[in-house]
């Protein structure tokens, strides 16, 4: 399966050549930038510019991801509406904390959000089967996240605020990594006849200079032990927040939460579920690992295939 990370344009006609039910083979293709802007919220604000005018569901989760990107899209003059799933498992909101910005964060962007109910429960116990054989995915938050599109009417384009790096370290040099696990809302939007889910923040090659050049993760760069071969991510620590702070002022940060947290919610609550999901044979997908240098200079178009293990 080709992945297209297409220029300017959030991830619109991402996929080339997609097989949903068995991905053996991954491959990126990454196109050289038209132009490059160092500021990452002019650029960010130039890719959704550039989506033809519509009617966009904003899947807002209340995390950090989704309310730049619905705040973006309000810059930027966009027709859209908020969809905002609650996470129920035993008659708990499981993300009560990230739901506390909604009012806040939709009211700032005059949006009128609509709510969607999932019981978790009965997903991951009775849905488990019907949604992994259409699209296996290794998270139970992925596994309940493909069920809020279920919920969408036909007619909207889906935007997720999905699309951060994750950087890893792998024998003493910086990759940028890419599993074919995440693309779950991508492929189960285009399974329900529902179109291309554009990443609200895709990776978009004008978005990775301005990105991993931000002086933030540059700092971060100098902080890491490169010589500890264990894998590290940006956004699992506070330089996201701090370059959101940084570009986005206007929009409150937040704690990064996974309502469905494995260790404290799902093997707490549903311990027979993870068994399950970690069996599955196809749920971790494949991983392409792409040099941090060769994003940093990002001169030529190139394919990145998930045969290459660092």
């Amino acid at each position: 399966m080709l992945f297209d990370y297409n220029i300017n344009n959030c991830g619109w006609n991402n996929f080339l050549d997609p097989d949903w039910h068995n991905i053996t083979d991954y491959k990126i293709r990454y196109q050289k930038p038209k132009y490059i802007n160092l500021n990452y919220r002019d650029e960010l604000h130039n890719a959704v510019s550039a989506l033809p005018d519509d009617n966009y569901a904003i899947l807002y989760s209340g995390g950090i991801d989704s309310a730049i990107v619905m705040q973006t899209f309000y810059n930027c003059n966009k027709t859209f509406t908020p969809f905002v799933a609650e996470f129920w498992l035993n008659g708990k909101l499981l993300n009560e904390y990230e739901l506390s910005f909604e009012k806040e964060d939709c009211s700032q962007c005059n949006a009128t959000p609509v709510r969607i109910k999932l019981d978790v429960k009965q997903i991951l116990t009775k849905e488990l089967d019907r949604l992994c054989n259409i699209f296996p995915t290794w998270h139970p938050e992925r596994i309940c996240q493909m069920c809020i599109l279920e919920n969408i009417p036909k007619g909207y384009i889906l935007v997720s605020g999905a699309g951060d790096p994750t950087i890893y370290i792998k024998n003493k040099k910086l990759y940028w990594s890419d599993r074919s696990y995440a693309l779950h809302l991508k492929m189960y939007s285009e399974y329900l006849g529902l179109g291309k889910c554009i990443w609200g923040l895709g990776f978009t090659p004008e978005l990775c200079p301005s990105l991993i050049s931000n002086p933030f993760i540059k700092e971060w760069f100098k902080r890491i032990n490169i010589d500890n071969d264990e894998s590290a991510s940006v956004y699992d620590k506070d330089e996201k927040m701090k370059i959101y702070k940084h570009y986005f002022p206007e929009v409150k940060i937040r704690k990064k939460i996974v309502a469905c947290n494995i260790t404290s919610i799902i093997k707490k609550e549903l311990p027979e579920v993870m068994p399950k999901i970690e069996s599955l044979p196809e749920a971790w997908g494949e991983t392409c690992y792409i040099p941090i240098e060769d994003l940093i200079k990002f001169n030529t178009d190139k394919i990145y295939d998930s045969k290459f293990i660092p």
